[in-house]
């Protein structure tokens, strides 16, 4: 037992935020490692599906496949942790997670590759839904927001990575030798890979002008990944929750007398609220049902996820087809040039964006709740214990995150469009306004996840971030690649670029309203303070 304590005490919230800040990482690599290698991918559609005259849209499709089991396993995740010890069921998640990516990188045709694609959104429904609550329960009360940041900076990070390690990997296994060779018979040495999947001359065609199946080296990216993954998704399975508990994880969940089989918590009467504190429930946890009417009730959850699911339409849509974008326009003449510079840019403006977002966010916080208790005093109320005031707290939260989700999506915005229209007459205005417009962008990330989880009751945080994740995915980057894959084979790269930047303007929309019912959220509490007060002395 000396050893099981001694373990966790090792795993402080801060060393965890590190590991889960890798998982997240690793999942977004992979995420974009298709926009790195579409040229290799194209050929690999066309061999498998050699009538079609679209593979842009099929590889859109396939980077939109994993919604499926996303859709499919997040309700379930954010349902789940109110029987089941959270990390198990992440652990469970990954090991899924890593079968998907050796499946796509064995599969030998399109469909397969969907399919698997399909599962590994099991995977990241697994922690995506159990992560952010844990942070919001875990993290220093005054750095809330950073930690957030340094969790989800890894999705800029991971998905320009993701470009340069898909173009990087794209040449390996000779496939440009191979497609330029085909009709003499030779092809790179080291390509036994890609003879394993080669498919029957009959099938696929021969002789001369016969297609390439893209190489060897998209399917040795993507088994790569799971040899990263795999010892992650294994040390989660063991990792203590901590000492703070989320309603339906058991007070002593992390002693191992509690947990019986893959780490089910047995029945106990100290649950924890969702805000870190130990309460005692006479009632079942809630239904699926309850969970999600507690969820798209609120207005403010809706608002704040169809803003993002706009965002995350634009972004997924540029990033996916950045390199592609660049190459169109003719600013550069290589794909693995292009993916670099664009992958870069993606990198560096959301290591950027991301935690300075976070940072102002909890800065943000502390003006909100200063407002909010100038605004009770004026109304002769006494300013209430911020340890009892839940609901105050929240409406500082609802504030903070609103305010800054409305102002850093319009400016954002707002140079994003000004870099596409520029991008042909004056290239130097595009790499800087989209440079500016992205720092700007990724500065939301902690306050839309936030926005998320304080606009519904604690206990139901993570079934929120399934909801929430559900919607920006089936609205957002699900569509966005096979949209916009269509638009580039149809019209001209430029037109598409603007068109795509100007659907920003649903993202300022809908995260204008969230500020507009967090103020009026604010002005209710102090009504009902002040009407409270007024009842209390008129008793007297």
């Amino acid at each position: 037992m000396s050893q099981r304590s001694a373990w966790v005490r090792f795993w402080t919230p801060g060393r965890l935020l590190f590991i889960f800040t890798l998982v997240n990482m690793v999942n977004y690599i992979d995420r974009y490692v298709i926009a790195g290698m579409t040229k290799e991918l194209g050929h690999f559609v066309q061999y498998d599906m050699p009538g079609t005259t679209k593979p842009d849209t099929w590889i859109g499709a396939t980077q939109s496949a994993f919604i499926g089991g996303y859709a499919a396993a997040s309700l379930v995740f954010g349902h789940l942790v109110h029987k089941f010890h959270p990390f198990r069921l992440m652990s469970v998640g990954l090991l899924c997670w890593c079968a998907s990516v050796v499946l796509t990188g064995l599969a030998p045709h399109v469909w397969v590759m969907i399919a698997a694609r399909v599962i590994s959104g099991v995977g990241e429904a697994s922690f995506q839904c159990i992560v952010p609550p844990y942070i919001d329960d875990h993290a220093p009360p005054a750095k809330r927001g950073l930690w957030l940041a340094i969790f989800f900076m890894a999705i800029p990070v991971g998905s320009a990575i993701g470009f340069g390690y898909g173009a990087a990997m794209a040449g390996i296994g000779g496939e440009a030798a191979s497609c330029a060779d085909d009709a003499s018979g030779s092809g790179s040495a080291g390509d036994a890979m890609d003879a394993m999947f080669a498919h029957n001359a009959s099938t696929s065609g021969s002789g001369v002008g016969a297609p390439c199946d893209g190489g060897s080296g998209w399917r040795i990216a993507y088994l790569a990944e799971a040899v990263v993954m795999f010892p992650m998704a294994l040390l989660v399975f063991y990792l203590p929750y901590g000492g703070k508990k989320h309603r339906g994880h058991s007070e002593a969940s992390d002693d191992l007398s509690d947990v019986g089989d893959m780490g089910h918590v047995m029945p106990s009467d100290k649950l924890g609220d969702g805000r870190g504190r130990s309460v005692s429930y006479d009632v079942p946890p809630p239904t699926v049902i309850d969970e999600l009417r507690n969820v798209v009730s609120s207005k403010m959850f809706l608002s704040t996820s169809l803003g993002y699911a706009a965002y995350t339409f634009v972004t997924s849509g540029i990033a996916t087809w950045g390199a592609k974008f660049l190459l169109s326009l003719g600013l550069f003449e290589k794909e693995l040039t292009a993916s670099l510079v664009f992958g870069g840019i993606v990198s560096v403006t959301g290591a950027l964006g991301t935690p300075i977002g976070g940072f102002l966010l909890d800065g943000d916080q502390r003006k909100e709740q200063a407002t909010r208790l100038e605004m009770l005093a004026a109304a002769g109320v006494a300013t209430p214990d911020e340890d009892d005031d839940e609901t105050g707290d929240t409406i500082d939260k609802l504030c903070a995150a609103s305010r800054q989700l409305f102002f850093y999506s319009f400016v954002g915005g707002a140079l994003c469009v000004v870099a596409a229209v520029f991008v042909k007459a004056v290239p130097a205005i595009f790499f800087i306004g989209i440079s500016l417009g992205c720092i700007m962008l990724f500065a939301t990330t902690s306050a839309t996840n936030l926005n998320v989880m304080s606009a519904v009751p604690p206990e139901n945080r993570s079934f929120a971030i399934g909801v929430n994740t559900i919607l920006i995915h089936a609205l957002g980057d699900v569509p966005s690649p096979p949209i916009i894959g269509y638009l580039m084979d149809t019209f001209n790269a430029h037109l598409v670029l603007v068109l795509l930047t100007l659907y920003l303007g649903w993202t300022v929309f809908f995260w204008g309203a969230c500020l507009v019912m967090a103020r009026l959220k604010r002005r209710q509490y102090v009504t009902a303070m002040s009407s409270s007060l007024l009842a209390q002395r008129a008793d007297a």
